[in-house]
Order: C-alpha cells, then sequence, then structure tokens
C-alpha cells in the first residue's frame, strides 16, 4: 500500500510557506518493519538525499511496531516535519554533496 502526504513547513524555519509531499510506502512486513518515507517534492536537507530518502533513526534502527502511523506527536509522518526544524544529528547525507536537478 502506498499514500501521499503533505506538509507545510514549520513556521520560523528556512521551509516556512513551503508545501513538501512524501510517499509512505508499507510494506506487508509493516508493523514489524517501518514504512518507506520519502520527499517527492525535491528539498535541500542534510537529512534527505537527491532522491527524496529520509535517513532517520526512527525509520530504520529505531523503529518499533508500536510506532504506528497514526496523528499524534508519535507519529513516523510528522518526523520529517520535525527535521525541517531540527535536522537530525549526524547528518548522513551532507547537503553539500547534493546535486541540483538537471
Amino acid at each position: 500500500m502506498e499514500w501521499q502526504a503533505g506538509i507545510t513547513g514549520p513556521h520560523d524555519s528556512p521551509y516556512d510557506g513551503g508545501v513538501w509531499f512524501l510517499r509512505v510506502k508499507f510494506e506487508y512486513s509493516y508493523p514489524l518493519k517501518p514504512p518507506e518515507i520519502s520527499f517527492t517534492t525535491r528539498i535541500y536537507h542534510p537529512n534527505v538525499d537527491q532522491n527524496g530518502k529520509i535517513s532517520l533513526d526512527v525509520l530504520g534502527h529505531l523503529w518499533n511496531p508500536s510506532l504506528k502511523i497514526r496523528h499524534g506527536t508519535a507519529n513516523p509522518v510528522a518526523c520529517p516535519l520535525a527535521l525541517l526544524t531540527f535536522p537530525a544529528s549526524p547528518a548522513p547525507y551532507m547537503a553539500a554533496t547534493l546535486r541540483p536537478a538537471t
């Protein structure tokens, strides 16, 4: 199953006023494995590679099946929104290495 989600840039951040779309892909192993969440809208961010893949521990090795896709603060879909204000450290996708779309 695959969803599309949209987030608006947080107030008082470099992304304020922008709108970004995400692809949320659920494999058959969900909720034992995290959904794949990636930006479909291009974004320049140290935790996002040029293909939109998000590097975030809660969507990887810190995933827990109790983290379900739902409305609220523990919602993994809200994690990319938090990244727009507070990049995760260390940032494996260094923004300086990203190339603009051709």
